[in-house]
């Protein structure tokens, strides 16, 4: 059996701290806020911070930690992760022609994905076999058989 890993963060007023040092110090230096930046300042992974992505995760031994503290340190991870989408995204609209890179971290990061949209239309579906009999069905089967080989 596969035992859970212990839970990185367990004061969440040393991790929101840390948290806002991080953003000061990207804002002081005209740096970008990233998932990896956090989580270099959180002394972490990027993998680790889109893991924590709920409270009660089964990768992860909460054990000795306040049930309070830990929603508490969920919330402080989760606005920091909010922090750096709205940056990445609205970094969409400011830079124009170089969004490749935006992309790729939002698909990676936060989990957005392209989507598409088909629409299928059949036409001369045929009958609805869904509510005949094997017999009837065969009988059909039959009948068409006949009608190709007459053409």
């Amino acid at each position: 059996m596969k035992l859970a890993k212990p839970y990185k963060f367990t004061n969440a007023a040393e991790l929101e701290k840390k948290i806002e040092e991080y953003f000061n110090w990207c804002i002081e230096k005209d740096r970008p806020f990233t998932m990896s930046g956090l989580a270099y300042a959180l002394d972490t992974d990027r993998s680790v911070l889109v893991q924590y992505s709920g409270v009660g995760s089964l990768r992860y031994d909460y054990s000795g930690i306040d049930p309070v503290e830990l929603e508490k340190i969920h919330n402080a991870l989760q606005r920091a992760k909010k922090r750096v989408q709205v940056f990445a995204e609205e970094n969409l609209y400011r830079e124009k022609g170089q969004v490749n890179g935006v992309i790729f971290a939002l698909k990676n990061n936060h989990n957005w994905k392209d989507q598409q949209e088909v629409t299928t239309v059949t036409k001369d579906a045929g009958p609805d076999l869904s509510n005949m009999t094997t017999e009837e069905i065969q009988e059909l089967v039959n009948k068409l058989g006949k009608q190709l080989e007459e053409k």
